[in-house]
């Protein structure tokens, strides 16, 4: 057991405040693995005696040790998945951004050339213009060949 002499130390001391800054100064994985240690210290006390009478207490103690370990797991693949969506939303935005721009530039290229659709480019291209302005996105050197 690796936190069997620190766990035997905080509870020779009978220091619950103590016990409880070591316990939060770990990682969320480690406290885990500390009750579940805990959890097996006690057991085996436990049946070092005859003496049951914390057996609820124990029982109890088991039942809210493994309802933590899981509320530990369900964060930290919650956690993961929330990585995982802030970085598909990143790409996509990106993506977006890039193929935002190629149509942007498209539509100066038509204002630029005046194809046969430069008047509504052009209608189209103050839209956006004040589009960005209003998010606060726009870029005066972009749009600069047609401004």
């Amino acid at each position: 057991m690796k936190y069997k002499a620190k766990l035997l130390e905080l509870l020779k001391a009978d220091n619950v405040t103590e016990f409880g800054d070591w316990l939060k100064s770990q990682s969320e994985l480690e406290q885990v693995q500390m009750m579940k240690e805990f959890k097996q210290m006690s057991l085996q006390n436990m049946f070092k005696t005859p003496n049951f009478s914390g057996a609820k207490t124990v029982k109890k103690f088991m039942k809210s040790i493994d309802a933590y370990e899981k509320a530990i797991h369900a964060a930290i693949e919650l956690k993961a998945l929330v990585e995982k969506i802030q970085e598909e939303k990143e790409n996509a935005l990106q993506r977006l951004a890039w193929s935002s721009r190629e149509n942007k530039q498209e539509i100066i290229d038509s204002i630029v050339n005046n194809d046969e659709n430069a008047t509504a480019s052009k209608a189209l291209t103050i839209q956006i213009i004040a589009i960005e302005k209003e998010i606060g996105i726009y870029d005066a050197d972009f749009w600069s060949p047609i401004e």
